[in-house]
């Protein structure tokens, strides 16, 4: 065998349908990821809640929770579009004439949009809870209940 075959490495190019495929993948692995992150801001509600009800109107806690709430189903519908694009994505993979391709591209399309209004109403919701909690452990009960006394001034 000669220098150029040895070095000759057969290289496999993706196809269109396999990139959209494992941007599909990438996609669903990223919502369940910030699902399990609405997770985590609700359960850091509930764990301060005791403060927060006392410190902050009850509406204000409702109103961060509900939107918690709408965050994560819009989750749970983003990662069941993925689910089914990556069927159809899989059945052009198999064979380009079992699906329409222009239908396929344009979910494709509307998903990322979908997702990319998603991030934002992610950053936006994960912003006022942690404004909402860094306020709460400020009051002077928090610093009582974690042992921070602050001198009485007179």
């Amino acid at each position: 065998m000669g220098k150029s075959e040895s070095k000759k490495v057969e290289t496999y190019e993706l196809t269109e349908w396999e990139k959209m495929f494992r941007e599909a993948e990438y996609i669903k692995s990223e919502m369940k990821f910030y699902s399990r992150e609405m997770g985590f801001l609700h359960s850091l509600l509930d764990r301060y809640m005791l403060w927060l009800i006392e410190q902050e109107s009850l509406s204000g806690l409702q109103m961060l929770n509900s939107k918690i709430k709408s965050t994560d189903e819009k989750c749970s519908e983003l990662i069941s579009k993925c689910d089914s694009l990556m069927n159809r994505l899989g059945l052009l993979i198999e064979n380009p004439f079992t699906q329409d391709e222009h239908k396929v591209k344009e979910s494709f399309t509307h998903i990322l949009e979908e997702v990319k209004s998603f991030q934002n109403e992610v950053k936006q919701v994960k912003s006022e809870v942690f404004d909402h909690v860094a306020h709460t452990l400020r009051t002077e009960k928090a610093r009582r209940l974690i042992g921070e006394h602050q001198p009485d001034s007179k």
